[in-house]
């Protein structure tokens, strides 16, 4: 009985490899990362979200009523704070991996209660990338044209005075937000980043369609000045 047993196994794997000879296992596209040299020795590189369309839709409903669904977006808690996923594209428009932002109020290095935001990007083949900001301008949950709560870039208000936001405010001395850790490539990274709003176009019902800029500037831990 071991050996019938063992020959089907070796029967079963040749059999698979016959297979996957004849009908190849799908394969996921990798694309060139998309990374410029800057002078003082770093690195730089752009990603884009857009929206609404590369929102990623969370799970509606949770126990105790911790969570609740605001659009597109999670509402954690009662102190407003908001945990929203997108698809993380590269310069060139490619989607290459998800980036979650938590958006909350804290103390900024005054003591002052800020509004400010965690990222976190994800790309499979290279890694992960946290990073954190205060924010200008607030980027929570804001009433949108039919006045229910929805994410800032819907609401009318937001885009009252131009349609360019830089929304990083600090906590770097230059007004950038700061790279503060990451894993498999982007292990060992310091560095600083910017967050733009783009808006783009406003239909006749009020939906609005534009993009978020992530431009992060990083260079190897040893090497920061």
């Amino acid at each position: 009985m071991t050996r019938i047993f063992y020959g089907f196994v070796v029967a079963g794997m040749a059999l698979v490899v016959l297979l996957a000879g004849v009908f190849p296992l799908p394969s996921s596209p990798r694309f060139r990362s998309t990374i410029a040299v800057i002078p003082d020795g770093g690195r730089e590189e752009s990603f884009t979200i857009l929206w609404p369309q590369d929102r990623v839709q969370p799970m509606r409903g949770a126990e105790h009523g911790l969570l609740r669904a605001a659009g597109p977006a999670v509402v954690m808690g009662e102190g407003g704070a908001v945990a929203e996923v997108f698809r993380l594209r590269d310069a060139a428009g490619n989607v290459i991996g998800l980036a979650s932002r938590s958006t909350s109020r804290r103390a900024d290095a005054n003591g002052a209660r800020r509004q400010g935001s965690d990222w976190t990007l994800l790309l499979p083949s290279r890694g992960t990338l946290f990073m954190t900001q205060v924010n200008a301008r607030d980027v929570g949950l804001q009433a949108g044209p039919d006045g229910t709560p929805g994410p800032a870039t819907q609401a009318m208000g937001f885009w009252a005075r131009d349609t360019r936001v830089r929304v990083t405010a600090g906590p770097a001395d230059d007004g950038a937000g700061r790279i503060v850790g990451g894993t498999e490539e982007f292990a060992g990274l310091v560095g600083t980043y910017e967050e733009t709003w783009e808006l783009e176009e406003v239909a006749a019902d009020g939906a609005m369609r534009g993009r978020i800029g992530l431009v992060t500037r990083v260079v190897q831990a040893g090497d920061a000045p």
